[in-house]
């Protein structure tokens, strides 16, 4: 159990504070929720972050700038490893008023979270954050994190947000469709980032009447237009990914469409970035396809570093596939609006929101998910059509100040706040 200096104060600022939940915090493939914390900052409002588990991982600039660890706390499900520093937290007599109102507050939750309760140490763990009181409003971020935390959002007696991000990957267990109504039931409104999320949300379980669309946005200002010049005759054309390394994002379809495009003397490199589990196979097919010299692999990249490598890429590729198990399935794809932002031209797959934050053939290029022939033809066209590049880059920088402008969204997600609030 980890609590920053600032998690505990009194609010101070004149603005709206917002306990945000999450899974993981800090956690650099989640730039976009730094985006938002940033954003109640600029409205004069202040944050409390509550995670499951608290990452020693590379993370984003901002956090270090916004001291946003100083306003943190993570409350992991205890084990042996972390029953002694629990003991150790809630041993502190200043914490023991606290606990007694916390487990009071518990034991007053309605029928629908007595199986939140689990054993008695994870009780006691919850209970001095049940009668935190110096926040506004609850905004979570991660269904299971919600889940975890659900007697310290009920015992709060606040407004509370939902945003949902979609189902996990698989090898990670989501919530069942009573868990989720659950949830919906308790909650002010539930923030979705596309219709296909809203009606995926609405099939799992949740309460399509509180649902509003409200996407994921950017700062413009860390993703300045600056297009790589266009290639000329056998110059390289560069080729990036960003994502997790896992077999939902069909980074292996990608490959596929690179070997049969070079061996047809197109002369191609592809840098792919990310972290998670598939990376050693993709390593392994790489090298199988004879792609070895062409294809570099990086993960754990600072901030800077990730926005040149947006500006070094001709092309960005989302292959990601649609869903057939009931897991995870893409429902915007950020890294697109970032790639556009930076100059980048866009070929993703027609999978989960993806179709409703590009305009193909525009600002963007679709084509059919687990299929390397259809990304290789859409790469070859690109090619062909190099005079037209200037216009597709503009065109899709504009989608993205159009839509995208995490200022704009800010500001609709404070209004949203103050209508929960009143509400």
């Amino acid at each position: 159990m980890k609590c920053g200096q600032g998690f505990f104060k009194a609010k101070q600022q004149a603005g709206i504070s917002v306990l945000s939940i999450t899974n993981s915090f800090p956690s650099l493939i989640q730039p976009w929720f730094v985006n938002q914390l940033v954003e109640i900052i600029h409205n004069s409002g202040e944050n409390r972050i509550l995670s499951i588990e608290s990452s020693e991982q590379v993370y984003t600039d901002d956090i270090d700038k916004f001291q946003l660890l100083e306003q943190s706390a993570s409350i992991p499900w205890i084990s042996k490893q972390s029953l002694a520093s629990v003991l150790q937290f809630l041993a502190a007599p200043s914490r023991w008023p606290a606990l007694w109102r916390g487990l009071g507050a518990q034991r007053a939750l309605g029928a629908d979270y007595q199986p939140l309760l689990g054993n008695l140490i994870n009780r006691l763990a919850l209970s001095p954050f049940c009668s935190l009181d110096n926040f506004d409003v609850i905004h979570s971020h991660s269904e299971l994190a919600a889940w975890r935390f659900l007697p310290i959002i009920a015992a709060s007696n606040k407004p509370w947000v939902i945003t949902f991000h979609g189902l996990p990957p698989k090898g990670v267990q989501p919530l069942s469709s009573e868990q989720r109504a659950v949830m919906a039931k308790h909650a002010s409104v539930v923030l979705v980032n596309t219709e296909f999320a809203k009606q995926h949300y609405a099939a799992k379980g949740g309460d399509p009447a509180k649902v509003r669309i409200l996407p994921q946005g950017l700062r413009l200002e860390d993703f300045p237009f600056e297009p790589l010049a266009v290639p000329q005759g056998d110059e390289a054309i560069q080729l990036l990914t960003v994502g997790r390394f896992h077999p939902d994002k069909g980074q292996s379809y990608a490959l596929e469409a690179m070997q049969a495009l070079v061996e047809q003397g197109i002369n191609l490199r592809y840098t792919m970035i990310g972290n998670g589990p598939d990376r050693p196979r993709l390593e392994e097919l790489a090298t199988s396809l004879g792609l070895a010299e062409r294809v570099s692999f990086k993960s754990g990249l600072s901030d800077s570093e990730l926005r040149a490598a947006y500006r070094q890429a001709h092309i960005f590729i989302l292959p990601s596939l649609r869903d057939r198990d009931g897991f995870h399935e893409e429902t915007q794809g950020v890294v697109m609006q970032e790639a556009q932002a930076s100059g980048a031209l866009v070929i993703a797959t027609r999978t989960g929101g993806i179709p409703e934050c590009l305009v193909d053939g525009e600002a963007g290029f679709l084509i059919e998910d687990r299929s390397s022939q259809s990304l290789a033809d859409k790469i070859r066209y690109l090619i062909e059509n190099r005079q037209d590049w200037p216009h597709w880059q503009q065109a899709g920088r504009q989608h993205v100040e159009s839509h995208y402008d995490i200022k704009q969204i800010g500001l609709e997600l404070q209004a949203i706040y103050k209508q929960a609030m009143g509400g």
